[in-house]
């Protein structure tokens, strides 16, 4: 005798809080060596949680930051070639980025001055003093040294890509994104569905083992 036995086995899934942040710049008004002002930056954040509303400008959110990836066109940085050198953002009502101050420098820093340093970075602030500024840079050399590494480097326009508007009435740059990502994770339930359908499976095979 077959005994068929037909199983439906559902996963109860939780959707985790993280989030993912897209960032597209104006195109570059200055550019040299291998940038064009056809080049931009652009990239993107996730969070393990959605970053909250009405973040004060310049609050740094380098530890809520899991992964990122950053590009002006010619270089791509991500976590694990780059090192953060500020990781910052303001937020509006909903939580969507409206001011930022991120710093991005291909790893590993150097620790000796005049150096080459490569840079990713984007930046909007607000006020007398505000700015917007995208650059993309492989012609920065190191200008100083703090503790063994590097702290401060400035491009010399042989080899890069700037959009710089000093005191703009709103950032040139475009923010998206901060809806959740479902990430499916089994739960208790799903746990328990899983072990009553090994059970069974093992309760059939033993019938089907006696009955033969």
């Amino acid at each position: 005798m077959k005994i068929k036995l037909s199983l439906i086995l559902i996963l109860v899934v939780s959707a985790a809080n993280a989030a993912e942040y897209f960032y597209t710049g104006p195109s570059f008004q200055e550019a040299a060596g291998v940038y064009t002002t056809n080049d931009r930056i652009s990239g993107t954040f996730t969070t393990a949680d959605l970053l909250a509303d009405n973040l004060p400008e310049s609050t740094d959110i380098t530890s809520l930051v899991e992964s990122y990836q950053f590009s002006d066109g010619h270089q791509v940085f991500t976590e694990s070639n780059s090192t953060i050198i500020q990781f910052k953002v303001g937020t509006d009502y909903y939580g969507k980025p409206t001011t930022w101050g991120i710093t991005l420098w291909e790893s590993p820093v150097t620790g000796t001055q005049d150096d080459l340093v490569n840079i990713v970075e984007t930046a909007y602030t607000t006020g007398p003093n505000g700015l917007q500024q995208d650059q993309g840079s492989q012609d920065a050399t190191c200008g100083q040294v703090t503790n063994g590494t590097c702290s401060s480097a400035s491009s010399d326009g042989t080899n890069s890509g700037v959009y710089l508007v000093f005191a703009p009435n709103q950032g040139a740059g475009n923010w998206r994104g901060g809806r959740p990502i479902i990430v499916p994770t089994l739960t208790t339930y799903g746990l328990f569905a899983m072990l009553l359908l090994m059970m069974a499976v093992g309760f059939r095979s033993l019938r089907k083992v006696k009955i033969q």
